[in-house]
Formats: C-alpha cells, sequence, structure tokens
C-alpha cells in the first residue's frame, strides 16, 4: 500500500510487537528487500528509546504497539511520534491494546497510520479497522483487487474509487461491522478514564498478591499502563495452573501470547495472563486470587 514510500528503506518495529506486527513486515522485507530494525526491551520492561533513535536515521516507517498486550506497558507514543517524523518517517500505531482503555484521538497524537481489532472493544470477532491521515491515505494505493473498490472497468483497465472503499474490494463484513458500531456505542457512553483508574487499580491488588505467593509478574501498572498481569509460577507449568483455574471458573489466557520475540527476550516460553476490562470487579479479582491460592496449596 506505501510501496513508493517504502522502497529502499529501513522499517523500524520493537521486540514487545505482537506477531500482527512482525510477521507482514517480514514478508514485506523478503518480497523488496527492506531492512527490518527491531528496538530492544530494557530490563525494566520498556523501550531502549536510546537505541530507537539511533535506529531511525534511514527508515522510512516506524510499527509499534502503543500498549503491550503482554506486559499492559504503555510505550511513550508521542516521543516516538515525534522522533520518526523529525527523520522523515511515517509510523504506525498498532492501538489494539490501548484503544479500548483510553480515548486515542489520531490527529492529536499524530500518527500517520493506527490500527484497532473489534474484539478488545467489546465487538465482533474477525473485524479490525485502520485509521490514516489525509496525506497518508493520498499516498496509499489498493493492494486487493475485487467488486466495490471500483469506479471504472474496462477489458484493458480499472480505475478505482478516490474514498475509502478503493481499499475494500469484495463484500465488506456488514453483520461485524454493525455489532461493532453497537459495542463502540456502549463504550462512548462510559467514562473510560474512570474505568481505566478503576481496573488499574485490580491489576495492582492482583500483581502484589500474586508476588506474595512467589509468582513471577511481568508488568509495571503505572498510571498509563493496562489492567494486564503476566504472571508464572516458579514450579508449576503455566498450562497446568490455567487448566486448574478454568476448572474453578476462572478464564485465563496461557502462552506467548502471539508475542514469541518479547517472550525470548524475557528468557520465558509463556506465561499465565490475567486481562481485566470494564465488566470485571474486585470481587471477582479477590475469587481469582482465593481460587489461585487454593490451588497452590493444593499442587505446587
Amino acid at each position: 500500500m506505501l510501496g513508493d514510500t517504502l522502497k529502499g528503506r529501513a522499517i523500524v518495529l520493537t521486540e514487545m510487537e505482537h506477531h500482527s506486527d512482525i510477521v507482514p513486515w517480514q514478508m514485506l522485507a523478503e518480497a523488496y528487500g527492506n531492512e527490518l530494525r527491531y528496538v530492544p526491551v530494557k530490563e525494566d520492561l520498556t523501550l531502549d528509546m536510546e537505541a530507537y533513535e539511533a535506529s531511525i536515521e534511514g527508515a522510512g516507517l516506524v510499527c509499534v504497539v502503543h500498549t503491550s498486550n503482554v506486559l499492559g506497558v504503555r510505550n511513550p507514543i508521542e516521543k516516538i511520534i515525534e522522533i520518526a517524523h523529525k527523520n522523515g518517517a511515517k509510523v504506525l500505531i498498532d492501538a489494539a491494546q490501548g484503544a479500548p482503555h483510553c480515548k486515542i484521538d489520531l490527529k492529536e497524537l499524530g500518527a500517520d497510520m493506527m490500527a484497532l481489532s473489534a474484539h478488545k472493544m467489546c465487538g465482533p470477532t474477525g473485524i479490525g479497522c485502520l485509521l490514516v491521515n489525509e496525506q497518508t491515505f493520498q499516498e496509499m494505493k489498493p493492494f486487493m483487487g475485487g467488486g466495490d473498490m471500483i469506479e471504472t472497468v474496462t477489458l484493458q483497465k480499472s480505475t478505482y474509487q478516490t474514498n475509502e472503499h478503493r481499499f475494500e474490494a469484495g463484500t465488506p463484513k456488514i453483520a461485524e461491522a454493525i455489532g461493532w458500531d453497537a459495542a463502540l456505542g456502549y463504550l462512548d457512553n462510559l467514562n473510560l478514564n474512570e474505568q481505566h483508574q478503576r481496573l488499574l487499580n485490580i491489576a495492582r491488588y492482583v500483581a502484589d498478591e500474586l508476588r506474595s505467593m512467589n509468582m513471577t509478574v511481568y508488568g509495571r501498572h503505572d498510571s498509563d499502563d493496562s489492567a494486564v498481569v503476566s504472571f508464572l509460577h516458579p514450579t508449576m507449568h503455566s498450562e497446568d495452573l490455567a487448566h486448574l483455574l478454568d476448572a474453578r471458573g476462572v478464564a485465563v489466557r496461557t502462552g506467548h501470547h502471539c508475542a514469541q520475540p518479547l517472550l525470548h527476550r524475557l528468557g520465558i516460553n509463556g506465561t499465565v495472563r490475567a486481562s481485566f476490562y470494564i465488566y470485571n470487579t474486585m470481587d471477582e479479582a479477590e475469587q481469582f486470587i482465593q481460587h489461585t491460592k487454593d490451588i497452590l496449596e493444593r499442587f505446587a
């Protein structure tokens, strides 16, 4: 879509990225020879901004996660964008984890592109969106061919619509879009700032309780971070703990969370992840902690 802009230029990523923000760029690099540069994660689980500044020269695009789906860490997006634009690079923000927890204004933020996913925002699976500023939109070319995207078709050539439909070949996800619209309307009626603070308090409580059980917790839970608590027990396998919690009606996620490079950087194969959102309560968090204590007393 931005082939001319990226031709011969490096793409800057981070060790913190979800696979969805790594694999496509690896495919692009294999096809067009782009250099991929990765910003490392420091011991305190933040990005190495000195390394980022050193890697930006000659880059055409910076792709960075707004908030880590593993750590809940919110990156210094504003500074990342400022440095990128100063060096002539565009910025794509993966806001799938960040947008559900706070209102993000693309224009105010200054990013060129921002990706969202409906299922992280109480919406249906299988649909997302890419928000694009006007300048970048005018530079983009269609990457799929099909029906609704066209303006005219002859046997010799086709012309494309000038609006967003030029990137939406074929029948759109109509039912999913209607469902997502309903979810966005629901979220819009909430005070996300209040919810954010409430959920962070829950996450901090859970993290402290898990540490008291000799768990390793991966995350900071600072004021801008998300209410995600990834953790590991020193002897009990994460899958075993998850199955035992599931038997008690507690749903957690295990594995590498589609972020294998980050897990490799941390020296682990996976974690147990407890994610708290607007439908969760402190009472549920306390039940989760009690169930975990009971399991450890019996099996660990």
